[in-house]
């Protein structure tokens, strides 16, 4: 956990200079993340970064159950997160408990966050793990594009 905490000024690094592009808007910036991928941003969307917003695939999704110290840090970085963030699985994911109790704890504390957990991809639990993965057309794309441009569209926190 602490690994994983340390990680996130790696990220908030990347964020940084991403908004000095001189083609990217500064005030306009996502994060966007799958399993590992997911857990930082998360641990991200609480730091004070400029983001605008933060999509989370089934982070912590192999490694929930096993391990209660990244629960209990993960649901803290829910409760101060600083932007909306979007949780979204495969039903047939490893664990969607994450999604689930982390979308509720950002409910409880009011901070704006959305969640779906979609219809089992593929055949196995690996395969839902993957569904970030997308394709040319991926299932979740239209629901990520419609909370990016409603995120965006809205005043900064």
């Amino acid at each position: 956990v602490e690994r994983l905490d340390a990680q996130v000024d790696d990220v908030a690094a990347a964020v940084s200079y991403v908004r000095r592009l001189p083609d990217v808007e500064a005030d306009r910036v996502a994060l966007v993340g799958c399993s590992y991928g997911g857990i930082e941003t998360l641990l991200a969307a609480e730091r004070d970064l400029g983001l605008r917003a933060a999509v989370d695939f089934a982070g912590a999704a192999m490694m929930w159950a096993r391990i209660p110290p990244l629960q209990e840090r993960m649901k803290r970085a829910a409760r101060s997160a600083r932007v909306p963030v979007f949780f979204l699985q495969a039903e047939n994911d490893v664990d969607t408990a994450p999604s689930r109790v982390l979308s509720e704890e950002m409910q409880r504390a009011g901070r704006p966050t959305r969640i779906h957990v979609f219809p089992p991809s593929g055949a196995t639990a690996m395969d839902g793990h993957m569904f970030c993965m997308g394709s040319v057309d991926p299932p979740w794309g239209p629901e990520v594009l419609d909370f990016l441009r409603e995120t965006m569209a809205s005043e900064p926190r």
